[in-house]
């Protein structure tokens, strides 16, 4: 059983001059490292001894000591493949000297309870003969190039702990002003872009591939000119926008970032970020920190497979329509059913992450009403976009906390549909007390043990900031398109998997 572990880079962005030598072309640029494995069964498919089962807990990060450092990178499957985030290697040789799956024993925030359910064995132990390759494994990185490296694992524990950093080039600016732009897109779908640009890529479609995008420069309210990375695929070197602004005169400029992915069943350049600016002023990037800092490079990723953070992170990409049509109801009164409402969609085109056919729903908007069997016509949102993104009736929900719940119900063994529910009206309000509401039975958010009150506290403990990564789910949020707030209906969402 093979279990290879997938480091991604992220993307970059430079400012530089006109002058400056094109960073992309630097020898000793980093490189996006990837280990895989090969998993039948899932997660438990590995065992020293017997490589039929494995009893240890599922692994949440791993435990990678390369050439002597060590780094954590959180860990994921996709069609019985396991993947971690990503790791960007600076150009040169590394030896693989341990790789192990941990389990955070219920504690992500907290390192000095986790343990190590599966490793790559040693050359020399007695676990070496169940692999074919056990470690130390050597490799050579080249410049922005991916390579894939196989490890092997089983159910054994090795272990060392050490710190992990990089650096990059510095470009130096002059009155012509540059920034180099290089970007991740992380999708669990990239088999479904067949047939489009990122399959000319020199690795092909991966699941974590350089963005192919686009930049619009304005400058003043007025479009100037239009960069894109399409004729090299977005590899090899950074997408260089230039500018330049009037000496003595206020100059405004917008960058808006159009990356190429699919909606519906086109593949099309879809708007995901602006920068805005003045004359020679830098870019504050997500950390609030001013510039490129000593690497000269801006980092941006599409999704969430980079352990490293990058100067800019966008929600994972969700092909969704905008509008469908939708109604709901009620399903009978089953206390083992999967969902509080059955939503059903209509008019929605081929190629979607939701279809037209039903779909298990739940609810905020507690206070509000939606009529069951009535048509309406919504909006669609993915809740993982940032709070700017979405209609301010719904920014200011606590998506991220549902997003964390929905990704961890298995920790709730036992848990109810309603009590699901109930913590959503819970992390809408933390005031309301669980009381039987709208055909949805009571439960407790006080008593000791307590399955919504445990659910609560975990979301509340772990859910801030979280985002899914490439396999995991997240909500599908649906609001009225009527912009009447006397006509508003419930927001009501369903779980899908980005």
């Amino acid at each position: 059983m093979k279990k290879f572990a997938l480091l991604i880079g992220t993307v970059a962005l430079v400012f530089a001059s006109c002058t400056q030598e094109m960073p992309g072309t630097d020898p000793n640029a980093p490189q996006d490292v990837i280990f895989t494995s090969a998993i039948e069964g899932g997660l438990k498919g590995l065992k020293a001894g017997d490589p039929t089962t494995c009893s240890n807990p599922e692994a949440e990060y791993a435990l990678v000591v390369l050439s002597g450092e060590t780094y954590y990178p959180a860990v994921f499957m996709v069609d019985n493949i396991l993947y971690t985030q990503a790791i960007k290697l600076l150009p040169g040789d590394y030896l693989l000297e341990t790789f192990a799956l941990m389990d955070d024993n219920g504690t992500p925030n907290d390192k000095s309870d986790d343990v190590i359910v599966r490793a790559a064995p040693n050359t020399g132990s007695e676990f070496a003969a169940f692999v074919t390759n056990p470690l130390s494994l050597g490799f050579h990185v080249n410049a922005f190039e991916k390579i894939e490296i196989p490890v092997e694992v089983l159910c054994f524990e090795e272990t060392s702990y050490q710190h992990f950093g990089f650096a990059w080039f510095k470009p130096v600016a002059t009155s012509v002003h540059q920034m180099w732009f290089f970007g991740d897109f992380c999708t669990k779908f990239f088999m479904n872009y067949t047939g489009s640009l990122y399959e000319s890529q020199k690795r092909g479609l991966q699941i974590d591939m350089p963005a192919i995008f686009n930049i619009e420069l304005y400058q003043n309210g007025i479009l100037t000119a239009t960069y894109s990375n399409e004729e090299y695929f977005g590899e090899g070197k950074p997408l260089s926008v230039k500018y330049s602004d009037k000496t003595g005169i206020e100059d405004n400029f917008e960058l808006k970032l159009n990356v190429l992915v699919k909606v519906g069943d086109e593949f099309t350049y879809k708007y995901m970020h602006s920068w805005f600016f003045q004359d020679d002023e830098v870019i504050i990037n997500q950390h609030g920190i001013e510039g490129p800092g000593e690497d000269g490079v801006y980092d941006f990723v599409l999704g969430n497979c980079n352990a490293i953070q990058a100067d800019f992170a966008f929600a994972p990409y969700m092909n969704l329509p905008e509008t469908a049509g939708m109604s709901v109801v009620q399903p009978s009164n089953d206390p083992d059913r999967d969902c509080y409402l059955t939503m059903t969609f209509t008019g929605i085109g081929s190629g979607f992450d939701i279809a037209d056919g039903s779909a298990d729903g739940f609810c905020f908007d507690r206070g509000i009403v939606i009529n069951t069997g009535t048509p309406y016509t919504v909006n669609i949102y993915s809740s993982l976009l940032s709070p700017s993104a979405l209609p301010e009736r719904i920014s200011d929900k606590e998506w991220d906390r549902v997003n964390w719940l929905a990704n961890h119900l298995e920790q709730f063994s036992g848990y109810k549909w309603y009590d699901f529910q109930q913590v959503l009206w819970k992390l809408e309000n933390d005031q309301w007390d669980g009381s039987q509401y709208a055909y949805v039975p009571a439960v407790s958010f006080t008593t000791a043990g307590s399955m919504a009150k445990q659910m609560y506290e975990a979301a509340v403990a772990y859910g801030d900031g979280y985002v899914p990564l490439p396999g995991g789910w997240a909500a599908v949020a649906c609001i009225n398109s009527d912009p009447d707030p006397l006509k508003a209906i419930q927001t009501v969402f369903t779980i899908v998997d980005p």
